[in-house]
């Protein structure tokens, strides 16, 4: 196996064990303790906006080290 198969399997590996965290922490709770239909979708929808911010956030922190990276190292 190449370096870079294994960097595609591990980020791939990440983002579905993310999800599925997500998902079974977040989402699910959120919109089963919601009755009415449009309460669920609104629910769905802010759990949304957080999964973004989160990726969000993820990524300009990803970013923000590899800008730094030469004055870490």
């Amino acid at each position: 196996m190449s370096n870079v198969l294994i960097t595609q399997v591990v980020v791939a590996a990440a983002v579905i064990i993310g999800l599925a965290a997500f998902l079974y922490l977040v989402a699910v709770p959120a919109m089963s303790a919601k009755d009415r239909v449009w309460e669920r979708f609104a629910t769905g929808f802010l759990s949304l906006y957080v999964l973004l911010v989160l990726v969000g956030i993820g990524v300009a922190g990803g970013v923000a080290i590899i800008w730094l990276w030469p004055q870490i190292t």
